[in-house]
């Protein structure tokens, strides 16, 4: 009698099948990833991943979908810290972390040459949480009255500038991408805090030096455990 195939069994073999696929990227990159090896490693027939997506490209966008799940949960942690003016500090401590962490699933998640997958709508849905945590920071940001601006246009710059600093990172690997991170939140903090009005002055003053970003993260940390 066949087996009976259930959502649950396919949801198992499908998450199955990614965390070998990710151990293979990450051994192998994009280039060395292929269905033959993923089905002796899943010790099946080389056919069997082909009833659960359609081909390779499928596999690396769930891969994508489940990086940016992960990245987007270490942005929305930023929004737990209990000081406004630690968020800045907070934003780049988990994005340096993550990119020092989880490179290969950084890499992927920006390759340049991705094609477009639409069997794999979380990707979307991930790719849209990791930006709507960048607009959430900003957003709070101007409700403190330490930033003035479009928190929309704000969370996109911030998240332009520190995908910069992360690349510059991973092609060079000379970049100390900590001072880097640290150093670019209070740049583009001093600037949208300039507008903010005198009631945030000295807020903004306490928010954009140079101890703030590099100490009061690390030595007061407000974030929950992972």
């Amino acid at each position: 009698m066949p087996r009976l195939i259930t959502q649950t069994t396919v949801a198992d073999f499908r998450g199955r099948l990614c965390d070998v696929a990710a151990e293979m990227f990450t051994e192998m990159g994009r280039d060395g990833f292929n269905m033959r090896e993923l089905a002796k490693r899943l010790r099946v027939s080389p056919m069997t991943a082909y009833r659960y997506f359609r081909d390779k490209e499928e596999i690396l966008a769930a891969l994508r979908a489940r990086a940016f799940a992960r990245f987007a949960a270490k942005l929305e942690s930023v929004q737990a810290a209990q000081r406004p003016r630690q968020r800045g500090a907070a934003l780049a401590h988990v994005y340096g972390e993550f990119v020092q962490q989880e490179e290969t699933s950084y890499r992927l998640m920006f390759d340049l040459f991705q094609p477009a997958v639409p069997g794999v709508p979380e990707l979307a849905v991930q790719e849209s949480r990791a930006r709507a945590a960048m607009t959430e920071f900003a957003r709070l940001m101007v409700r403190d009255g330490l930033f003035e601006g479009d928190p929309d246009l704000i969370g996109d710059v911030f998240w332009s500038a520190l995908h910069g600093v992360a690349a510059l990172h991973l092609t060079s690997k000379q970049a100390d991408i900590d001072r880097l991170l640290n150093e670019t939140v209070r740049a583009l903090s001093s600037a949208y805090c300039s507008g903010a009005g005198a009631r945030s002055n000295d807020l903004c003053a306490a928010l954009v030096t140079h101890d703030t970003l590099a100490g009061s993260y690390r030595t007061r940390p407000h974030l929950p455990a992972e």
